[in-house]
């Protein structure tokens, strides 16, 4: 039996008009085309082919230049790969703590109304 490849159709989304959720799917969008502007040209290529346009794995490889549709999607598996480790990299710099600055033994409490 043949196997069937079916191009993904994207349905539109309805996106809530919450404006707290509009800000955070923008600053989404901003962590991942920095991320993407991170990698190499052609891993960047692969990746919005592949998963920007939905194109199949033969436009792909031949897209690419690559021998074999399977070359094309090991090619965007290490993509990827790459691509999760620099967001994890950015997400990790954004969720580090502020340094805190620790007051002098000597300073008054401040929690004390009196002192």
């Amino acid at each position: 039996m043949r196997a069937q490849h079916r191009r993904r159709t994207v349905l539109p989304v309805r996106r809530p008009r919450d404006p707290a959720y509009v800000a955070s799917q923008h600053e989404l969008r901003g962590l991942v085309e920095a991320a993407l502007d991170e990698l190499p040209a052609e891993d960047r290529r692969v990746i919005r082919l592949r998963a920007g346009r939905g194109d199949s794995w033969s436009f792909v490889a031949i897209a690419l230049g690559r021998p074999s549709p399977q070359a094309a999607r090991e090619q965007y598996r290490r993509a990827r790969f790459r691509l999760k480790r620099i967001l994890a990299r950015r997400i990790g710099e954004l969720s580090a703590p502020m340094p805190t600055r620790t007051p002098p033994a000597d300073a008054p409490d401040r929690g004390d109304p009196e002192a």
